[in-house]
């Protein structure tokens, strides 16, 4: 498999586990010592326990993400735009996003970094 390839199979992992709702899934694509901000401007968080509690906060929702363009790769780094669509009770929201991964010399993302606003967000209730 080609660099490219991975990159491309990490970010359709990202999105199918997004999308079942498997976070263990997800947080296994992340180093150990990863960092994540999420969006960009918040907050970073540091560690895979603080990656993987970021992400088990959101259980309970459901979630569909879907890529919305194709994978960009230079030098261990990718990008990718998607869309997530979440319905929770009395709310449905679809967020564009471009994310940034960062990934080591095992292929695990070390840095991720998530692109979107309220400018690129749609709420219905």
């Amino acid at each position: 498999m080609t660099e490219y390839e991975i990159a491309v199979q990490i970010a359709d992992t990202y999105m199918q586990a997004m999308s079942a709702g498997d976070f263990d899934r997800v947080v296994a694509l992340y180093a150990d010592d990863a960092i994540l901000e999420d969006p960009v401007g918040s907050e970073v968080l540091s560690g895979k326990s603080a990656i993987s509690d970021f992400y088990h906060s959101i259980t309970g929702t459901q979630i569909t993400c879907t890529r919305t363009g194709p994978v960009r790769y230079a030098n261990r780094e990718l990008v990718f735009p998607f869309e997530c669509s979440m319905k929770a009770p009395g709310m449905n929201m679809t967020v564009s996003i471009i994310d940034h991964f960062v990934l080591n010399g095992d292929d695990k993302v070390v840095s991720m970094r998530a692109f979107w606003s309220q400018d690129t967000t749609t709420v219905e209730s």
